[in-house]
């Protein structure tokens, strides 16, 4: 009994293992990748608004020079940072009949150098964003021109990156060849407008190709984007799944790879104009989750993937397919109807990732089918905490198994930690009565603490100063 007690030691003192901590080279009030802030990005929101919601950097947003300079106001007065546009109108794709602009590349750096010289010094910038979008790899003249503006931007002395729009439908080579020019990747994930609301595994495909084009162009740690969408209402009998299809989206993205969102769009379109408050409490809910006091954006950002647990699917189909020939082609593409119909790949059923960060084990998993999918954990030591990240639940260790029911395109997200590592502490309350409870987070305006393994919250107002105190510095650590 001995031997199989020190075992059972063993396997808990290496399972919690912490990995190393975040770079402190890294500011923690700069945004990823020259930082440590999560990136929860909007195009064309509102800067208090987005502040409000969870939301870390405002932009990017459309328009001219004096355009660009209003919004990097309202970012700071709101005190997120900007995501500067820069680009000129090259009419590259000739609309209306017109002749493409055409510039010398020494020229377009020129223009370029000067759009960005007024918040060339500018901390509140964190990135910079090209223009015009999509541009196409297979036409000289626009890699030119994209390299232009790169080197424009190369004389940045904080050297933040830089990032243009790619179309849905572009693979791992096609961004590669378009990424060699910028120092991000971000394609759109659009899955209802591409055709794919009931195959969400294109959010898993399409975070797979940009992970694999910054593989090519070996960036080990480069920054992939997830950029799911809101842009058009759904049928009505549709309009329930607005947030599980958030949720999965962000989060199949995360756990593919990609360590970045982008929103497109907090405008108000007219085309989203039922839904688009649904859709946008959807969205702030995650971004909540992520960059708030339950900070699993970190997770995501600085977590060191392990293989400990082991996932066995015991319901539910075995994979799925994806048939990238039914993408509905709404932007610049290279490849014909014909051959894109012959496209199909096939995927697990669900994707996961787990994650060590600090003294805890993460796991997060998306259902990407439209079935219910039933998954058995197995791998933890016996007896740690499993608390749901996503309401605080708590889950039953006991038995060193464990099983989650995922409805279709469900996520979940699992905390794994050894008991005692979260420490209770003392409460007192205004009428000085006292507590012993663990704290869990800010919530708002109340603190969430656990008891006997029983979460409940106590409004910050109704604590003593001194518990007040404890509660900011707990959920606020530096």
């Amino acid at each position: 009994m001995a031997f199989f007690a020190s075992a059972s030691l063993l396997h808990a003192q290496a399972f919690f293992v912490p990995p190393a901590p975040p770079p402190e080279a890294l500011p923690a009030d700069k945004v990823f990748p020259s930082g440590r802030v999560f990136p929860f990005i909007g195009f064309s929101g509102n800067a208090k608004w987005q502040r409000e919601n969870g939301y870390t950097v405002h932009g990017p947003v459309y328009g001219d020079e004096a355009r660009q300079m209003e919004a990097l106001a309202e970012a700071k007065a709101a005190g997120l940072p900007f995501i500067f546009k820069v680009g000129l109108e090259m009419n590259f794709l000739g609309k209306n009949g017109s002749q493409p602009v055409q510039m010398k590349p020494d020229a377009v750096r020129e223009a370029i150098s000067k759009q960005a010289a007024a918040a060339m010094t500018d901390p509140a910038v964190c990135w910079w964003y090209v223009t015009p979008e999509e541009l196409r790899y297979w036409i000289p003249s626009e890699m030119d021109y994209l390299e232009a503006a790169k080197k424009a931007l190369s004389a940045d002395p904080q050297q933040r990156p830089m990032w243009m729009y790619e179309p849905n439908d572009r693979d791992a080579n096609a961004l590669a060849l378009t990424g060699k020019h910028q120092d991000i990747v971000g394609k759109g994930f659009y899955a209802n407008l591409a055709g794919f609301k009931d195959d969400r595994v294109w959010i898993r495909w399409s975070a797979e190709q940009e992970t694999a084009a910054l593989k090519k162009l070996g960036r080990k740690n480069g920054l992939a984007l997830v950029m799911p969408e809101l842009i058009v209402d759904p049928e009505p009998a549709d309009e329930p799944l607005i947030p599980i299809w958030a949720r999965h989206d962000v989060y199949a993205g995360l756990i593919n790879g990609c360590k970045g969102v982008v929103v497109y769009s907090l405008f108000k379109r007219p085309e989203v104009a039922k839904t688009h408050e649904a859709w946008m409490t959807a969205y702030s809910t995650v971004a909540k989750e992520l960059t708030g006091s339950k900070a699993l954006g970190q997770v995501f950002l600085f977590g060191e993937p392990r293989k400990s647990l082991v996932l066995t699917q015991t319901a539910g189909p075995p994979a799925v397919e994806l048939l990238l020939g039914k993408a509905r082609g709404l932007e610049a593409a290279d490849i014909s109807a014909k051959d894109r119909r012959k496209l199909t790949e096939k995927f697990p059923a669900f994707s996961s990732a787990e994650l060590a960060y600090g003294t805890s084990r993460y796991l997060f998993l998306t259902n990407d089918t439209a079935s219910t999918l039933v998954i058995e954990v197995k791998g933890f030591p016996k007896g740690c905490e499993i608390t749901s990240v996503f309401d605080e639940s708590s889950q039953d260790s006991s038995t060193g198994i464990l099983m989650l029911k995922l409805d279709k395109w469900g996520a979940a997200g699992l905390r794994f930690s050894a008991p005692g590592t979260i420490p209770a502490q003392r409460w007192k309350s205004t009428d000085g009565r006292e507590i012993e409870a663990q704290f869990v987070r800010l919530d708002g305006e109340d603190v969430l603490l656990t008891r006997a393994g029983k979460p409940f919250k106590v409004p910050l107002a109704k604590l003593a100063a001194e518990s007040q105190e404890l509660a900011r510095r707990l959920g606020n650590p530096r």
